[in-house]
């Protein structure tokens, strides 16, 4: 620990420096966000500014390429380092606020741009110090920016998403709990949004099965948390049907605590969203297609209520979920110890038969949920 003019000496060149930082953070935001200047005073008629505008869009890609500038701005995030908290004043600790809300305000215009979003989806230092800031900061405005940077970098499609959700690995579970634990309710809608975005879009058959499973376990808790306030639920199924795709998955997310309970939920919550419905059924479906799951789901009475309730839906819309409705019914009627608790269920009786009176003929669905009908009720 220095002391005496070595610890003044030391204190006033970290004062210098970063006061130096914060200048130059300022500089480098203000250089980024003059795309937002242009592009706001070009839809005016009366002003000319698209060549200003794509120039702009030049520099931002130029300056996301630069990996010293993406690797200083990455270590802005971070600051102050241990050894400067020791002897932190309040303005320090201000000054301090003021670079990390340059740094991630400048990363976060950046990464706004298409053309970025691969580039720095792909920049392992970058995406951990966004997690860093984004779970850790003590300034709200830097957490909320860290969690709608990474956001925008999950839109970048599949590569982007694969990428960040290799990268962090299981560490996809603090961003959910992100989503249920901060202080800023802005800050918990990025996160979910960040959550979701990466975990759906992400190509699930690339990641390790540890990944995998820690995207399923949290999206579990999120909407067992959370409820009927979750946002982006079809984003959130759509994550767990992409894993239910996956060979193999379906008989461990079976096995989870509370995951049949969660798919009853999503199934009969009147507010969410059709497409919601739609992902769920055809996770049930899935599941209903590993045949040592069968047992278990035929003697689940509500899921058997549920799946007669939705195969009775009027309307061109639910088509989807009525067919996958009735291809669970029929997987589970092929395994013989459920016969005589599906037999005695009236509603999926009902189900069926309505179901074989109306499709269409020459539908191998049909065919199939008559054949059903028949190991249920000899001699119908």
């Amino acid at each position: 620990m220095p002391t005496g003019k070595t610890a003044s000496s030391s204190r006033r060149y970290r004062k210098v420096l970063g006061r130096n930082a914060e200048y130059a953070s300022a500089a480098i935001w203000n250089i980024v966000f003059h795309r937002n200047i242009t592009t706001t005073t070009a839809t005016d008629p009366q002003c000319n500014n698209i060549a200003i505008q794509a120039d702009m869009v030049k520099v931002q890609t130029d300056l996301a390429a630069d990996n010293n500038l993406i690797q200083t701005l990455s270590d802005m995030l971070l600051l102050p380092s241990k050894d400067d908290i020791e002897n932190d004043s309040e303005d320090d600790e201000v000054q301090f606020i003021k670079i990390r809300r340059n740094a991630i305000s400048t990363i976060g215009t950046l990464s706004s741009v298409e053309e970025n979003k691969l580039r720095l989806a792909s920049n392992g230092t970058l995406l951990d110090s966004l997690m860093v800031a984004a779970r850790l900061d003590v300034d709200t405005d830097v957490r909320r920016r860290a969690t709608r940077t990474i956001r925008y970098l999950a839109q970048g499609g599949n590569t982007c998403a694969t990428q960040m959700a290799i990268r962090y690995g299981v560490r996809m579970d603090l961003l959910a709990r992100l989503a249920t634990s901060d202080k800023d309710s802005e800050t918990k809608n990025q996160a979910i949004g960040a959550f979701s975005l990466v975990s759906s879009t992400a190509i699930m058959s690339l990641l390790e099965h540890q990944v995998q499973q820690a995207i399923a376990l949290s999206t579990i808790y999120l909407i067992s948390t959370l409820g009927q306030t979750i946002k982006h639920i079809d984003l959130c199924m759509l994550a767990l049907l992409h894993l239910s795709d996956v060979p193999g998955n379906c008989l461990w997310m079976m096995n989870q605590n509370g995951f049949l309970d969660i798919l009853h939920f999503v199934l009969t919550e009147k507010s969410f969203s059709l497409i919601a419905l739609e992902y769920t059924v055809k996770i049930l479906c899935n599941l209903s297609g590993e045949r040592v799951n069968l047992p278990r789901l035929g003697r689940t009475d509500k899921i058997l209520r549920t799946l007669a309730d939705l195969t009775s839906l009027n309307g061109a819309n639910y088509s989807i979920v009525r067919n996958f409705s009735v291809e669970t019914i029929v997987r589970l009627s092929d395994e013989e110890s459920n016969l005589s608790i599906m037999a005695e269920n009236q509603a999926i009786l009902t189900a069926l038969v309505l179901f074989a009176l109306e499709a269409p003929d020459g539908l191998l669905l049909k065919r199939r949920v008559k054949e059903a009908l028949l190991k249920l009720v000899p001699g119908i």
